[in-house]
């Protein structure tokens, strides 16, 4: 499986197969064709690899990370928490081809697409005004003009504006791909990237994120739980993370997103 990041084709671990679920537990296959099933296949550095910061330093603070998932980071410091998901989402329905789902909104409200920005239909911001330019040309669906495209998103859209875009989701039906999600200035955001489950039915899941500032998208320790990756909740549970604690009711979905 190819990564388009990437240089060339990789065999490193992939989350599905590197990370053992808890004792009693199963991996929760993610539907075919899903984003949790994307996210299950993304490649691992190897053990011990540090975080990186955007300007190739390494993250002062590093008990909170389990592993690290090879893709970049870029080079300034854009691809923060709400970002690297963002990042991820659009990833995965690009490999898909599915440009009409590569869509944002700016904190404006202004909602941004790749399928505009590939026919030029670009946001121009002046002060807090949102304009667009005129579709011309053909249209460019590269990779390269992709990255663009999310480079104008990470500057103009965050924590905020998807609190504001995606719906929120009971915990019962948490899945792969979900994500905890505080909006503010600032915010934060951690993404659901697997999900096991026992006999009864109880779920644990692992969550991946950046921070800031950016750096490297990374799995969690539960510092909770051992520095295990493996998180619980209950439905009146903060979610407790080594950087930050969500309030009960801060799970959302991509899924029916307005």
């Amino acid at each position: 499986m190819q990564f388009p990041w990437l240089a060339q084709p990789i065999f490193a671990e992939r989350i599905e197969s590197a990370i053992a679920p808890p004792e009693g537990y199963h991996w929760q296959a993610a539907k075919a064709g899903s984003f949790g099933a994307w996210l299950a296949r993304l490649p691992l550095y190897p053990k011990g690899h540090k975080v990186h910061l955007y300007n190739g330093a390494e993250k002062p603070y590093q008990a909170g990370a389990a592993r690290v998932i090879q893709i970049d980071v870029g080079q300034s410091d854009l691809q923060q928490c709400a970002d690297a998901i963002m990042r991820l989402y659009a990833e995965y329905a690009y490999a898909q081809k599915d440009y009409a789902a590569i869509f944002f909104n700016f904190t404006s409200g202004d909602r941004v697409g790749f399928s505009d920005w590939a026919k030029g239909k670009k946001p121009i911001v002046k002060g807090n005004r949102v304009y667009f330019s005129a579709a011309k040309g053909a249209a460019d669906y590269s990779y390269g003009n992709f990255r663009s495209y999310l480079k104008r998103i990470f500057m103009f859209a965050g924590t905020a504006s998807l609190a504001a875009e995606l719906p929120k989701k009971p915990l019962a039906q948490l899945e792969a791909g979900d994500l905890f999600l505080q909006g503010g200035f600032p915010g934060h955001a951690v993404l659901v990237m697997g999900v096991a489950q026992n006999k009864d039915g109880k779920k644990q899941f692992l969550l991946a994120q950046s921070y800031m500032p950016a750096q490297e998208i990374h799995l969690l320790r539960n510092l909770q739980a051992g520095g295990s990756p493996w998180f619980s909740l209950a439905e009146d549970e903060i979610l407790y993370t080594p950087e930050w604690n969500f309030a009960v009711g801060s799970l959302h979905s991509f899924s029916g997103r307005k």
